[in-house]
């Protein structure tokens, strides 16, 4: 070993492990002996404690430590784990004011009450106790965090107007249609069954005047096929099970399980849009339910407040082949109070408070059903007293196919149940309690179709009421020329195409009332159509005495009061027919009546050398004047009448012939029964004389022969 002094800094070195182990209470290691040139000396601190203090000229002396190869420096520890390893008990730093540096980047001190680390220009602080969140940097790799039982409750107390949590992201790099900005998953077989749980509960109960609170608002924009604020979807074929379901729980208030609005103008556009794509199963894409009792309360509510545009306040869409599954599904089961399963309103002139489409053959775009009682499948109301207002408006815009705009059934048998019934309330104004439309071009298409299933009860295919003086209980219309406004069609059986019943005992008071208010054309007020060998084009019947069953009034020009029209060529065949089947009574089978002076009651005109009118009968009876011709003398009365076993002379006998009138004024015209035995120019001479049933008959020569006269009778 060299006895030298060696430099200061090897001098520190040899002393090394020796000394540390001595210090440490260690074992000394084998380099130990070797070590010769100290610059210190051992002293004790506190009495017991062993020290080495260095000592030398030099001002500033280190101690260094130096282990070998992986080695470490221990202190309370044979196995040092780490370059410096301090087992069972803390490492105590002070400071020494001095700068943060790039030569004691990663240093440490503790001043005041405040721990700082260097970070090679500054000395940062190391907050005391759990880090602040604000602090957390962001990550650089992807984690998992599982907390397992410990529940993690966040607040915001002293929140004002700003977010408490904002989540944000501005990337542009979606792919495979899986970005998703928060996903919240619960899933699992829970061990304890009929359990309720919530993939996310959210509740904002905030009070405060003229306030509003959203639990949940969505908003989606700018996507160029489909944008949806809140999506609910279900798989489920569990019935009614919903995509989105809401429940206005409070028994009170004008309150909304759902409420969606749009102020988008697009076609399509849904301030609540469901979706149930289950194939089975009565499943709902919305469902809602209000247990509340107040007026104007609804299950769901959906408002489009654009003003233009086809938009839709609810939306509902279902794929299901599944009798009863439903697109939107509103169901108020408060007992009271004016409330609404579904209630849909717009404020564009063009838009729809509701709108139902069914794009298959076949479907229903709008269904109501009345179980029991006088329910009401579908109703619809309005206060307008604007022409053209309605209570409900059905379009069935298919060009083609046996389309309606409006259907409805009862399987009620209760008496005056109905599949739809529209009343306008209106007190004036030509308001329409329901009405029909529709542009198909098919036979058989209906603007409204009313269908009674019951068997039995008075119940009503259509039954329209109004409370207006000039409105209609139903109105029917037809633009196109040749079309009809209102068709009724039997099936089988003596039912009835169209029926109508008045019990107002007003004049003029109609069952069924037809007005062709053109101008021009062979238009029709009402039109019947028969196609059955027994059957009637049109049937009218009045039972009370002294009613009628057809009342046709012409008010001015060439019009009718009734027309008929055949095109048979089979006899029997008639334009217009009446039967009274009554034995007794003065009835007629047809009644002709004008008010006219240069009218006519029955008026009869056939322009292809066949007859005016034919009669069939023993008895045909006028009441008032016959004329015969443009230019003839109208008739009051004619008859004829029989002068039985009379032998005629040339003196004037009076004879009877029963049914002449009491009247001078009266034709007379008769014709014997035999040949005369006088000349052939004998002539027969009759007369009335003023004597009811009386004739004063002679002849131009004598005959010897008793015959009979036929006698014919005219009173002017």
């Amino acid at each position: 070993m060299s006895l030298g002094y060696p430099s200061r800094a090897a001098r520190v070195a040899a002393f090394g492990f020796a000394s540390l182990a001595l210090l440490l209470g260690l074992a000394a290691p084998v380099e130990a002996a070797t070590v010769n040139y100290i610059e210190g000396a051992w002293a004790t601190s506190g009495g017991t404690n062993p020290a080495y203090v260095a000592t030398g000229s030099d001002t500033n002396i280190s101690i260094i430590l130096t282990p070998k190869g992986t080695g470490g420096v221990g202190i309370s520890t044979t196995s040092p784990q780490s370059l410096l390893h301090v087992y069972n008990g803390e490492v105590q730093v002070g400071s020494s004011g001095a700068s943060c540096a790039a030569a004691n980047n990663g240093a440490i001190r503790f001043s005041g009450t405040t721990l700082y680390y260097c970070t090679g220009t500054t000395w940062t602080t190391l907050a005391s106790g759990s880090p602040a969140l604000s602090s957390l940097t962001s990550a650089t790799a992807t984690d998992t965090f599982d907390n397992g039982t410990y529940a993690q409750t966040w607040t915001w107390n002293a929140l004002a107007g700003n977010n408490a949590l904002s989540l944000t992201s501005t990337s542009t790099a979606a792919a495979s249609n899986a970005q998703t900005m928060l996903n919240i998953s619960l899933s699992g077989t829970n061990g304890t069954s009929a359990q309720t749980t919530y993939g996310a509960y959210i509740s904002n109960t905030h009070a405060g005047t003229t306030s509003t609170n959203y639990g949940v608002y969505g908003v989606a924009s700018n996507g160029t096929t489909a944008n949806s604020g809140v999506y609910g979807t279900t798989a489920s074929t569990i019935s009614y099970d919903a995509g989105v379901k809401g429940i206005a729980s409070a028994v009170t208030g004008t309150v909304y399980g759902v409420t969606g609005q749009t102020p988008s103008t697009s076609a399509q556009a849904s301030g609540v849009y469901g979706y149930a794509y289950g194939a089975t199963g009565n499943v709902y894409g919305v469902e809602g339910e209000t247990l509340s009792t107040g007026a104007g309360a609804a299950g769901v509510f959906g408002a489009a407040s654009g003003a233009s545009g086809a938009t839709y306040g609810v939306e509902g869409w279902n794929g299901s082949t599944t009798n009863g599954a439903v697109g939107v599904y509103g169901y108020s089961t408060g007992a009271s109070g004016q409330t609404y399963g579904v209630f849909g309103v717009s404020s564009s002139a063009a838009g729809w408070g509701v709108v139902g489409v069914n794009a298959a053959s076949g479907g229903v775009g709008v269904y109501g059903v009345a179980n029991t009682g006088a329910g009401n499948g579908v109703i619809g109301s309005t206060t307008s007293t604007t022409n053209g207002a309605a209570g409900v408006v059905g379009a069935a815009t298919g060009a083609t196919g046996r389309s309606n705009g409006v259907y409805a059934y009862t399987n009620s048998t209760t008496d005056n149940s109905i599949g739809v019934y529209g009343e306008a309330l209106g007190a004036s104004g030509v308001v329409i309690g329901l009405k029909g439309d529709t542009q198909s071009t098919t036979d058989t298409a209906a603007g409204v179709l009313g269908s009674a299933n019951g068997a039995t009860g008075q119940t009503y295919g259509v039954y329209g009421g109004t409370l207006s003086a000039t409105g209609n209980g139903v109105f029917g219309r037809n633009f196109a020329s040749g079309g009809t406004s209102i068709r009724g069609y039997v099936h089988t059986g003596a039912g009835i195409g169209v029926d109508g019943d008045t019990d107002s005992t007003t004049a003029a008071a109609t069952g069924v009332s037809g007005v062709a208010s053109g101008a021009t054309g062979a238009t029709y007020g009402v039109y019947g159509s028969d196609a059955s060998a027994t059957g009637y084009g049109g049937y009218f019947t009045n039972t009370a005495s002294a009613g009628v069953g057809v009342d046709g009034v012409a008010n001015t020009g060439a019009a009718y009061g009734v027309e008929g029209a055949t095109s048979s060529t089979t006899g029997g065949a008639a334009a217009v027919f009446g039967n009274d089947s009554g034995a007794t009574g003065g009835t007629a089978g047809v009644y002709g009546y004008s008010h006219s002076s240069g009218g006519y009651a029955g008026y009869f005109n056939n322009d292809n050398g066949g007859y005016d009118l034919y009669a069939i009968g023993s008895k045909n009876y006028f009441a008032g004047t016959v004329q015969i011709g443009a230019t003839g003398t109208a008739m009051s009365a004619m008859g004829v009448c029989t002068v039985a076993s009379y032998t005629p002379t040339s003196t004037t006998t009076n004879v009877t012939c029963t049914g002449v009138p009491a009247s001078a004024s009266v034709a007379v015209s008769c014709s014997a029964s035999a040949a005369f035995t006088a000349p052939n120019t004998t002539t027969i001479y009759a007369r009335a004389t003023g004597t009811l049933n009386q004739l004063a008959v002679n002849l131009s020569a004598v005959n010897a022969v008793a015959v009979t006269l036929t006698c014919m009778w005219v009173k002017p």
